[in-house]
């Protein structure tokens, strides 16, 4: 009997009649089976092989009552300390390009073309080709695509042209009263997002102002008026310029939340909403001629409550969306592995890490929830002749300053940073991402895993995540869950669902108010 006779005829055979089958027979049967996973892709690979997963395999072939058996199922317990799991990305969706487009065709201009060919990029990415011909037409948008997939030029390529038709037509509009405005959660994304608008301001004659805090005060007791075309902004600072009177948006006709999720989240949400109030935000699209601001968002991870949000702001059914299929997936970018582990057993599995990626001239960035462990981190790898700069939010602005450029230029290799690392920044040259302690919201580990597997990022990224909280082991369940049931990761709100319920609870305290008063 061939082996695959065999296969088939084991696989009808009643529980009964297995039993006379030879041993010689059962090791046929088991032989073809290992031969058959082993060529279909893995998934999901398990120090438990009983959990791993292969391409082709699908729970819902099983109807919806289906057990999804985790690996991390028991990580909460003890015993649990030492297992781990590790996800390998699905490899058609691995590339952002559209090769079927032409920046050209989707309406951007030949000089502009030259200078993107220039910066190397000749060819437009998926969200690139799907979101410049809408922002184009002028509505307010809502543009959502996984981390390093190209979505700052997807907003600032149409916008640098249509500003070039808006300076000829606001030539004399008062100093410090700009056309386009782009808003940023950090002061080191600021700064970036700046140099990248140098590369074109300077061939189509546009003034940038890049605005950051840590010297607001002085820009308020000194003030500087310019004629200033786009406005590269953290919010704090330029919401205080703009209140003062410094600035003037009433001629704006562009405004950008770039990190939206970070900027409507509870840390920023009052100051954004008192700021938009300064916009006259169009409910269709704008023209040249139009006295309105376009409002588009953008981020890695978009809320369902995002448009909620800005109910009271703007109409939200004027807002599109436009995505791509694989938002809130991870299984885009590269391995990445889950360990669980006590917390005393943390720093040497640091070390022994860290000392790997040293011996392979890995550059690495190692996350923690708290600026306190950041900075431990920082004093740890040092103390063991490892050379870690870190950053966090808890740092003054004169240390901060540069701290990430030195990383980037290559006097560093490894950085020690807490979320404000996660958002944005421009982290092609980093190979592993450490989670050393793994972050509360789904959210923030989509930004800490897109930190790598980027559009320029070199080959054979990976992260590592230690996992050892209760809250924790939660968090990798629904990540887990997800991939094997190959669905996005479920409540990517971050602390968005927070600011809903403050709302909420404000209105109802309201309403008791006013029945006191009757």
């Amino acid at each position: 009997m061939n082996s695959v006779k065999l296969f088939k005829t084991f696989l009808n055979t009643s529980k009964l009649d297995v039993i006379f089958y030879t041993s010689r027979h059962l090791s046929q049967v088991q032989e073809l089976k290992t031969k058959t996973i082993s060529s279909t892709r893995q998934l999901i690979n398990c120090k438990r092989r009983e959990f791993d997963l292969y391409e082709g395999l699908s729970y819902s072939n099983y109807g919806d009552n289906v057990e999804v058996k985790l690996a991390s199922k028991g990580w909460n317990h003890k015993k649990s300390i030492g297992d781990w799991f590790i996800l390998y990305p699905r490899p058609k969706n691995c590339t952002t390009l559209d090769d079927n487009r032409t920046f050209e065709k989707l309406g951007i201009s030949k000089h502009m073309c030259h200078i993107l060919k220039s910066m190397d990029i000749t060819t437009p990415t998926k969200i690139q080709s799907k979101a410049i011909p809408i922002i184009f037409t002028g509505k307010n948008c809502i543009v959502g695509a996984q981390t390093g997939s190209g979505k700052t030029l997807a907003y600032l390529l149409p916008m640098i042209e249509r500003l070039i038709a808006w300076k000829k037509q606001f030539d004399e509009r008062p100093m410090n009263s700009p056309l386009a405005v782009i808003l940023l959660p950090s002061r080191e994304l600021t700064y970036q997002i700046g140099e990248v608008i140098n590369h074109f301001a300077r061939d189509f004659n546009l003034n940038v102002n890049v605005i950051i805090g840590g010297r607001t005060k002085k820009m308020m007791l000194n003030p500087e008026f310019n004629q200033s075309d786009i406005v590269v902004a953290s919010l704090g600072a330029i919401s205080k310029l703009t209140t003062t009177g410094i600035f003037r948006m009433e001629n704006c006709r562009h405004l950008v939340l770039d990190e939206a999720d970070t900027l409507l989240d509870d840390s920023f949400y009052d100051k954004l909403h008192y700021f938009l109030k300064h916009f006259r935000l169009q409910y269709g699209g704008v023209n040249s001629n139009a006295q309105g601001t376009q409002l588009t968002l953008v981020s890695a991870t978009i809320s369902p409550n995002m448009k909620e949000q800005l109910n009271d702001i703007l109409p939200v059914d004027s807002l599109e969306e436009i995505t791509l299929n694989n938002l809130h997936s991870v299984m885009e970018h590269v391995p990445q592995k889950f360990i669980r582990l006590g917390r005393s057993d943390k720093p040497s599995h640091l070390l022994k890490l860290i000392k790997e990626n040293q011996l392979k001239k890995e550059p690495v960035i190692i996350f923690s929830n708290k600026s306190s462990t950041c900075d431990w981190i920082s004093m740890f790898l040092n103390s063991n002749g490892i050379n870690c700069i870190n950053l966090n939010g808890d740092m003054s602005y004169h240390i901060r300053s540069g701290t990430f450029q030195e990383f980037q230029d290559g006097f560093y290799d490894v950085i020690s940073c807490t979320d404000i690392g996660s958002r944005g920044l421009d982290t092609t040259r980093v190979k592993h991402v450490l989670n050393y302690e793994f972050p509360m919201h789904t959210a923030d580990y989509i930004h800490r895993a897109g930190r790598v597997g980027r559009i320029g990022s070199p080959d054979g990224c990976y992260v590592t995540n230690f996992v050892s909280g209760t809250k924790e082991v939660e968090i990798v369940q629904k990540i887990e869950n997800a991939i094997r049931q190959n669905t996005n990761i479920p409540d990517v709100n971050g602390n968005i669902t927070q600011v809903i319920s403050n709302k909420m609870f404000k209105s109802i305290r309201n309403d008791i108010s006013n029945v006191d008063r009757l």
